[in-house]
């Protein structure tokens, strides 16, 4: 697949596709600041994400030269709405195998961002070697998990307190797709 490309959201407005860069970093943290605010569905809230812009810029440029794990943002009218990494296993046992990041600013939920991101990263990862992408969804994310679905992944398993917020744990259910 080549990016940048540009698709149409639900409500008409351009989505921009493409693979993040060291010159995204600032935006980059930024923007995981504001969704780690907007949801309780991450693995990090506000504040916790544990990453400046310089550490950020680090990590793009060694991604964008390993050519393998990637990250894609979405972008409409310049700004990130959203992103979607996929991490591969190092080891030639599970090098096939894929995890899969999502994340969407809560203003475009339902505009079919996530599946669009989802969609280009799944074509990426196919063309470098991926054969099953897996996933972790918190039990309490039914409209993440009826994405997944759709897209044609299964759930594999539950694993109890996947996430603590506040004292309080609620379980991770494993999803994968096994992908051509």
């Amino acid at each position: 697949m080549v990016l940048p490309k540009t698709l149409r959201l639900r409500d008409g407005r351009g989505l921009v596709i493409r693979h993040a860069r060291p010159d995204d970093a600032d935006a980059s943290v930024q923007y995981l600041e504001t969704v780690a605010g907007e949801t309780n569905f991450l693995s990090f809230g506000p504040m916790e994400c544990g990453i400046n812009a310089a550490d950020q810029r680090h990590y793009l440029a060694t991604l964008e030269a390993r050519q393998r794990d990637l990250l894609i943002l979405g972008l409409v009218d310049g700004a990130q709405v959203g992103a979607a990494s996929i991490s591969f296993g190092h080891r030639p046992r599970v090098a096939h195998i894929g995890e899969l990041g999502l994340s969407v600013l809560r203003s475009h939920w339902g505009l079919g961002v996530g599946r669009q991101l989802c969609e280009s990263a799944f074509s990426i990862a196919n063309q470098r070697g991926a054969r099953k992408i897996n996933l972790r969804v918190s039990e309490n994310n039914t409209r993440a998990m009826a994405l997944y679905e759709r897209l044609g992944f299964r759930r594999e398993g539950v694993q109890s307190r996947g996430l603590a917020i506040g004292g309080l744990f609620s379980a991770d259910v494993l999803m994968g797709i096994e992908i051509d």
